[in-house]
């Protein structure tokens, strides 16, 4: 009897399999529908996407540098030089070079009068220096390197607020004599470009 028994559970174990078994492969259980926290993560998404771009419209961008909209335009006074260079018309240098990147790379626009202008630019040279950094055997010197500060503020005039108030310093060395032979002027000129780039870069990515 006990045998018997134990061949029944067998059996209808089988046939349990056999049941299971007899759905078809395809089948799959229908998609949940979405739950009310879905739905709320959803919608917060949705919402802050729309803030961001609602933020985003208060600024401009050009060639990378962002702006905000109330600044359109710009006085760059020109830039002094308190250095003892006796190279030419460094600050004129400087000065045109900060117009080509504010002016030319952004959407401001250019004036003279400083009062009317939406910010406004100021510069001066405050360090100059030409010293050699590599000797021959004869101790006659073979590189020498330029080294140029400037103190630079950007000021919003309607907040009167310093939007970058810094001193850049860069440097650049060339080779006096060879194939690869420059001038102090060279070097000066790629130091200078690099204080505008350092300058911009700053004054355009704060916000």
């Amino acid at each position: 009897m006990k045998t018997s028994e134990r061949a029944g559970v067998r059996e209808r174990g089988l046939a349990g399999a056999v049941e299971e078994t007899s759905l078809p492969s395809h089948a799959h259980p229908p998609a949940p529908l979405p739950t009310g926290r879905s739905r709320q993560v959803s919608w917060s998404v949705f919402l802050l996407v729309f803030l961001l771009s609602l933020t985003g419209c208060s600024y401009y961008g050009f060639s990378g540098a962002m702006i905000p909209q109330e600044h359109q335009t710009i006085t760059i006074v020109p830039v002094e030089n308190a250095t003892a260079s006796s190279l030419r018309d460094l600050e004129g240098s400087l000065t045109d070079l900060l117009n080509e990147r504010f002016v030319e790379r952004t959407r401001l626009r250019l004036i003279t009068n400083a009062n009317e202008a939406d910010v406004v630019l100021t510069g001066r040279l405050i360090e100059y220096s030409d010293a050699p950094t590599s000797v021959s055997g004869n101790e006659r010197a073979t590189q020498n390197e330029v080294t140029i500060s400037a103190e630079v503020r950007y000021r919003a005039t309607e907040s009167d607020s310093l939007l970058l108030d810094d001193t850049y310093t860069q440097s650049e060395t060339y080779a006096l004599s060879g194939e690869g032979a420059q001038s102090a002027a060279d070097a000066a000129r790629v130091v200078l470009e690099n204080i505008a780039d350092a300058v911009f870069a700053d004054a355009t990515s704060n916000w």
